[in-house]
């Protein structure tokens, strides 16, 4: 992994009853950089910031944070600072 990687996301699939939302989604989040997910309504962008922040768990799938597997149920105290502004920007940070 690089140093600079602060956030991998691998391969995660979400499915809400027998209705899949994400399939295989795999994106890695760099420190110190700006990135934004674009899409549709209802293409899975909340969806995915839910998962990545432990709100929803991910039906399969692994999250990365600073090279540490934190895939759920350990997520959720580790990426404590995972949170939304009122202008809609994600901040992730570990406690």
């Amino acid at each position: 992994m690089d140093d600079d990687i602060l956030l991998d996301i691998k391969k995660i699939s979400k499915f809400f009853g027998t209705t899949q939302v994400l399939k295989d989604i795999s994106i890695q989040i760099k420190s110190g950089r700006i990135h934004s997910f674009l899409g549709r309504n209802g293409a899975g962008k909340s969806t995915l910031v839910n998962i990545i922040a432990g709100v929803y768990p991910q039906t399969s799938g692994e999250v990365f944070f600073e090279g540490e597997n934190v895939t759920l149920p350990w997520r959720k105290t580790y990426l404590s600072a995972c949170c939304r502004s009122p202008s809609g920007e994600w901040w992730i940070g570990r406690r």
